[in-house]
């Protein structure tokens, strides 16, 4: 790894943005670390990154993970019930960086219409007929999650929310951000878009304390 560039900690990195986040750090020459409950999934990466064995509520665990880093990027996103929310996640890393003495940054991907962007999602048509159709089955719980409040009510931590619009797996192509009182953009946007805006926030601090919606370019 090269010493020179900063340690990043990745949460989330097998998953389906988080790859992109591992692959753009590797590609930018980043020394990396990563949380994998099963670091089997991430042996052909064993001499390029560190892997920390765990999961996301194993505090200790977290905690090692954080060690010395300078930027933490969190994919933690939605799963099966009852793990439809990302809060109890993001409990346990605010406590592991609270044990630091040293606090990284903390780079975290939420979504549009989570928070004051809520009325971003009302302008879409799309956004709309979506939440009719899940919020009997998920929705609801979903945008109740507070994991953006913890975030934000942490005077301790240096953080930026990406909330990104609804997430697909197509090519790259590009990425507008907009604060929440802002017009909307697309709403779609690539995950390796969202990945992209991630891993420039380590080097670009001007998005800090501010949470930023990501639409698509095109």
């Amino acid at each position: 790894m090269n010493n020179q560039q900063p340690l990043i900690a990745i949460i989330g990195a097998t998953g389906a943005t988080g790859k992109y986040v591992l692959q753009g750090a590797l590609e930018r020459g980043y020394a990396i670390r990563v949380l994998a409950r099963t670091p089997e999934k991430l042996s052909h990466l064993k001499e390029k990154v560190e892997i920390v064995k765990g999961s996301v509520d194993d505090v200790e665990a977290v905690k090692q993970l954080f060690e010395g880093v300078t930027v933490i990027i969190s994919t933690l996103g939605t799963n099966k019930k009852p793990n439809y929310i990302v809060e109890k996640g993001v409990q346990t890393m605010l406590q592991a960086i609270h044990r630091l003495k040293n606090k990284p940054r903390f780079i975290h991907m939420s979504a549009v219409g989570l928070g004051n962007s809520i009325q971003q999602c009302k302008n879409s048509w799309l956004w709309t007929f979506i939440v009719k159709v899940t919020f009997p089955l998920v929705g609801r719980e979903i945008f109740a999650d507070r994991a953006e409040q913890l975030i934000i009510a942490d005077k301790h931590v240096k953080w930026v929310i990406a909330r990104a619009a609804i997430l697909d797996n197509k090519p790259s192509r590009g990425y507008i951000t907009r604060l929440a009182h802002e017009s909307t953009g697309k709403m779609f946007i690539s995950r390796q878009d969202i990945a992209e805006f991630m891993l420039t926030c380590v080097g670009d601090t001007s998005f800090d304390e501010k949470a930023i919606s990501l639409f698509s370019a095109t």
